[in-house]
């Protein structure tokens, strides 16, 4: 009991926060949904790396890290980019390939749902679940959200970016304007009220490696090239 009321006090203050924060010193010129890497923007930045980390901070990490309650999995191609690996992959690094050989230290965004609820993705996700897709037997949730964030797009990120972040690897974070109570924080807040329970139309993770290329025929042979366990959609 006192663990829902605490919970219910940290899901309520995120939400005052959203409504008062999200939005302050924002301009009207950026309230607009963006993709781009925007390291010049210092507000916006400044709102997206905040949200980020109010999130880390109470989040139940224990939980989101734990492939046995939570399944999480990365739709190839999902918005209009080839499957092949190598748009995915520096395959030139044959043997020590971030991602599968070597954690990849740039963050990916993801979708997941309950491992226990596997029909509840079926539900929820539609064709994307259908769809050509990762899972991952290393990787770290350091974001989460019931809804598509618009996230920054690392395809976007300039050369500078990239030399910034080389050691950490290039973040991904949500948009500004992003609702804080939009934000789960764990197990209950996905399952509480919900049946099927809701899935998470946004994850960004990073150090990961693949487990396992669900896709088609045309994709196992690459797939086994790599070493990568390869299963039929």
């Amino acid at each position: 009991m006192l663990k829902d009321k605490l919970r219910q006090f940290i899901t309520e203050t995120l939400a005052d926060y959203a409504d008062e924060q999200t939005m302050a010193d924002v301009d009207a010129d950026d309230m607009f949904t963006s993709i781009d890497y925007e390291s010049e923007n210092l507000v916006r930045t400044k709102k997206r790396r905040e949200i980020k980390q109010l999130w880390n901070k109470y989040a139940d990490h224990a939980f989101f890290d734990d492939s046995k309650q939570l399944s999480v999995f990365h739709v190839v191609g999902k918005y209009g980019m080839e499957t092949d690996l190598k748009y995915y992959f520096d395959i030139t690094k044959e043997g020590r390939i971030p991602g599968i050989d070597i954690p990849a230290k740039d963050e990916l965004s993801c979708a997941a749902y309950l491992a226990t609820s596997p029909g509840s993705a079926y539900y929820s996700l539609g064709r994307s679940i259908q769809k050509p897709h990762f899972t991952f037997k290393r990787k770290r949730v350091t974001f989460a959200s019931f809804y598509d964030v618009a996230s920054e797009w690392l395809s976007l990120a300039t050369d500078e970016d990239k030399e910034f972040y080389k050691s950490s690897g290039l973040p991904k974070r949500p948009e500004s304007t992003t609702p804080l109570s939009s934000l789960p924080l764990g197990k209950d807040d996905i399952q509480r009220g919900h049946n099927p329970p809701r899935v998470l139309q946004e994850v960004i993770i990073d150090n990961w490696i693949i487990d396992t290329f669900f896709g088609h025929e045309k994709h196992r042979e690459e797939a086994e090239k790599f070493g990568l366990k390869f299963e039929l959609l």
